[in-house]
């Protein structure tokens, strides 16, 4: 405050004089203009992951811990095994160069492996540097413990709440949890003065604004929160506030609310893993845990977080084992979870056990999706179609008598129509297959109707209408790329490839297989859920495809698709055919799109995703869902593929034109 009001002063007095100043936080004078100087930037997980990477990244960090250890101990350096060490340590120390400096110094009396295998916070080993400095650069604790002792007192309460989150967190997600009426009855200015302080960082998350604690910034907040002695207090409500959430969420699954809330959820997929602990760490809290997973059956489905769900709710399981509502529902998600990943004798293991205890506790809900998942697991697994198809039709009637309409549901229409289509009953296959489509779309449902275009594009494969079977396929791809069901892209890219061969296109097939094999693997899943029918078949082509290219050709293409990341692999398997495909609908020539349509519409030829649109025009993703679902309605094209096709033309067109 005084460094403000001297600097106001002198630059009042004269405009000769320009004041450079580094602080934590801005002065505060008309006319400040203000450069964050953030950590330095370390290499990313997936970076780190693979060994072999080692001398793909370049990091400044990295850099600095080698040339300050080189000081201390001469000729230090570093090799492939030890940078990936390093670039580890610069990660957990959130790339803050006071942490390094003082972590490379003690590099002279402890291992680094033994700096590494520490748990919880480094302050311990951060404490010795230069002893000429300022306290406050000697140790780590010294530093942060300088920023704490500036904050008023209930700054410094607020920011040891603030411990309780994992990963970033909104206001909303403060406001719930971290105020009360005595010392923080309202965080908002809290929140701003701690930003500015440099205490919490910023992370623009589309329009929304997110927050993060640096590691060692949390640990030491997690300190002062445990001297407060009300520590539970607050995790607890932590707790609370995500499994509301939840539950919340739970409750949006049908319709276009399904993005919304799995958006919002994969970003708080930490601190729903904290909730989780909490409640599977604390004597008494067991049922809650149940309860809290079972309502993420969803989020763990369409989000492609099958090894997460099962995680949780094996260890929710075994820790309450008594028979409730909670209980049964769990039973049927893990089951469900645990026969998409093709794990069909546990799968059935749990369904049975869950019409055990929905029996014994009456609930009819629980035994009707477990009779609707008995089917699909019969289906799959032990290719028992008949059996298969009475099960699911019981569980559908079910559905029916208590008029609930939700993703479940129509899950149930799309595995009917998978299981006429293995038992060769096209016309129904393809009927269920519609019906569901349609119910799907009216209700701006994503992830069952994307399940439902499958069906139908294998349905259509089966008859041998290729062109209609890809189109069907790849606006499933649209559907599930939204949610991040990669699982689900999986498949299709699988039907995909088969088309390819029947196309003569063994080079693309090659590659869409592995595509298929790596987004399958990534779920810990058996490809195509380990049906005999399916993955027999898929042999069958790969085998073709092996043939036409021969093993090398194969091999290359295929280990191509499987390095491509998600967003590539979906660009290229939505690319179109190269033989002759039937000929797209003709919009009316009478089509007017109005300025903003056509603005959208370019921005589909380009390739852009509904949420990138939004980005570029700077509007909602709902928005520009909005605009490419009317544009799509006026032209008559199905599908995204098509409609960029057709503007790609028109422009063609345009330009042509005198």
């Amino acid at each position: 405050e005084a460094c403000g009001t001297i600097t106001a002063d002198i630059v009042r007095r004269t405009d000769r004089v320009q004041i450079l100043a580094t602080s934590r936080e801005p002065l505060g004078v008309l006319g400040e203009a203000v450069f964050e100087v953030p950590p330095m930037p370390v290499p990313d997980e997936a970076q780190l992951a693979d060994g072999q990477n080692a001398k793909s990244f370049h990091s400044e960090a990295v850099d600095l811990f080698e040339q300050r250890a080189a000081s201390v101990v001469p000729g230090y350096t570093l090799d492939d095994e030890s940078r990936l060490e390093v670039a580890r340590l610069c990660r957990r120390l959130d790339g803050i160069p006071l942490a390094i400096e003082l972590a490379a110094v003690r590099i002279r009396s402890l291992p680094l492996d033994r700096v590494l295998s520490r748990e919880g916070a480094l302050f311990e080993i951060l404490t010795r540097g230069n002893r000429g400095g300022p306290v406050r650069h000697q140790t780590l604790r010294g530093a942060i413990d300088w920023s704490f002792n500036l904050c008023s007192p209930e700054e410094q309460v607020l920011w040891a709440r603030l411990s309780v989150f994992a990963g970033g967190f909104d206001f909303d997600a403060v406001e719930s949890v971290c105020t009360d009426p005595d010392i923080v009855p309202d965080a908002f200015d809290l929140i701003s003065s701690l930003v500015e302080k440099s205490v919490i960082s910023t992370v623009q998350s589309g329009s929304t604004v997110r927050y993060k604690l640096l590691e060692s910034i949390k640990d030491y907040a997690a300190e002062k929160l445990t001297e407060q002695g009300d520590e539970d207090t607050w995790r607890r409500n932590h707790r609370d506030y995500f499994l509301r959430l939840a539950e919340r969420s739970e409750g949006q699954s049908l319709g276009s609310g399904q993005l919304e809330w799995n958006r919002r959820l994969r970003h708080e997929r930490a601190n729903l893993r904290a909730a989780l602990e909490y409640c599977l760490s604390t004597p008494g809290e067991a049922r809650t845990g149940l309860r809290m997973a079972g309502a993420l059956w969803f989020f763990w489905n369409a989000s492609g977080l099958l090894r997460d769900g099962r995680y949780w709710l094996t260890r929710a399981l075994e820790a309450d084992r008594q028979p409730s509502r909670e209980r049964a529902k769990a039973l049927w998600v893990i089951a469900w979870n645990a026969m998409v990943q093709g794990d069909n004798p546990t799968s059935k293991q749990y369904l049975l056990e869950c019409s055990a205890v929905a029996e014994s506790i009456g609930d009819r809900t629980a035994q009707a999706f477990a009779v609707q998942f008995r089917g699909a697991a019969e289906m799959l697994g032990n290719g028992n179609l008949d059996v298969a198809l009475e099960f699911l039709t019981a569980g559908m009637s079910h559905h029916a008598e208590s008029g609930e309409v939700n993703s479940l549901t129509l899950l149930g229409g799309a595995q009917l129509a998978l299981v006429h289509c293995l038992s060769g009953n096209l016309e129904q296959s393809l009927a269920w297959a519609d019906e569901t489509i349609a119910s799907g779309k009216s209700l701006r449902e994503h992830f069952s109707t994307s399940w439902a275009l499958w069906a139908r594009g294998l349905a259509l494969w089966t008859q041998r209408k290729y062109p209609q079977a890809s189109d069907s396929l790849k606006e499933a791809i649209e559907l599930k790329q939204s949610l991040s069901d990669w699982l689900g892209v999986s498949t299709c890219t699988e039907i995909l490839a088969w088309i390819a061969i029947e196309e003569g296109n063994p080079v693309r097939s090659a590659r869409l297989l592995g595509i298929g094999r790596t987004l399958c693997g990534e779920m810990g899943s058996s490809p195509l859920f380990g049906n005999e029918t399916l993955v027999r078949t898929r042999t069958r082509y790969e085998q073709r495809t092996r043939q036409l290219l021969g093993d090398s050709a194969f091999e290359k293409e295929s280990r191509a698709g499987e390095r491509l990341e998600h967003l590539a692999s979906i660009e290229f398997a939505l690319q179109k055919r190269t033989s002759k495909p039937a000929a797209p609908a003709t919009p009316s020539a009478n089509v007017k799109l109005t300025p903003r349509e056509k603005e959208v519409g370019k921005l589909v030829a380009e390739g852009l995703t509904s949420k990138e649109i939004a980005e570029r025009l700077v509007i909602s993703p709902r928005t520009a869902e909005g605009h490419v679902d009317r544009i799509l309605t006026k032209t008559g094209h199905r599908t995204r593929a098509q409609l960029a096709a057709w503007i790609a033309r028109e422009e063609s067109i345009d330009s042509r034109k005198p």
